[in-house]
């Protein structure tokens, strides 16, 4: 999906976290309650972050993987 628009995983996933926090400022519900915006957004970001990072390996993976295959058939073009 971070393909198709145009950018990377992490700066997606930062679009959406953004909007939804410009979303719930405009409604107001965020301004009633405790720790206000700065909790929140840390509470957030940390997830992100966690999310990013269970994902790390299977992305490292996937790069290797390509890259062997790349080498793969530059081989048999030879």
């Amino acid at each position: 999906m971070a393909r198709r628009h145009g950018v990377g995983p992490t700066q997606l996933v930062r679009r959406w976290v953004l909007e939804r926090l410009r979303i719930e400022r405009a409604a107001g519900s965020l301004a009633s309650g405790p720790g206000g915006y700065e909790e929140l957004e840390s509470i957030l970001r940390q997830r992100v972050l966690d999310t990013l990072m269970e994902q790390i390996p299977q992305a490292v993976e996937a790069a290797m993987q390509e890259v062997l295959d790349r080498a793969d058939q530059e081989r048999r073009a030879l």
